[in-house]
């Protein structure tokens, strides 16, 4: 109800920074043609506001987080298959990609008072260790 004035404010989903950093080590193994590689990636989002709404509420910024993930692999002949192991958000860094409003929330008993009725959408997929092999044809 009313108006609100957003000059200056980020619009949402929208940090001031973001990027990532990668690095590449790969080399021939000597044997039957084989290669491998090892990569690491660092990946950073600043604070953003992340709520379905673009209305200021301080309750719905995200601070600002880092992603850490690493990849071994080897390769056959040709780069014909591959093998790899992986590691993603290996600091388990804990965040939410989106919240919204939950209307009958404060009926539900479900709202924490002085505070908007909020639910994080989708939350950081944490720690995760993988394996993954590929064919090219």
């Amino acid at each position: 109800a009313g108006t609100q004035d957003l000059r200056g404010t980020r619009p949402t989903f929208t940090p001031e920074w973001a990027g990532n950093f990668a690095v590449e080590f790969d080399g021939d193994l000597g044997w039957n043609g084989l290669t491998w590689a090892l990569r690491s990636d660092v990946s950073f989002t600043s604070e953003a506001n992340i709520g379905g709404v673009n209305d200021n509420n301080p309750d719905t910024l995200q601070d600002g987080y880092e992603l850490l993930s690493v990849r071994a692999s080897i390769f056959g002949p040709q780069d014909r298959w591959s093998l790899s192991l992986f590691g993603r958000n290996l600091t388990d860094e804990g965040y939410c990609t989106s919240f919204a409003y939950q209307p009958f929330a404060g009926l539900l008993g479900a709202q924490v008072p002085g505070h908007a009725a909020l639910r994080c959408n989708v939350v950081a997929v944490p720690r995760t260790f993988g394996a993954s092999f590929a064919i090219t044809f």
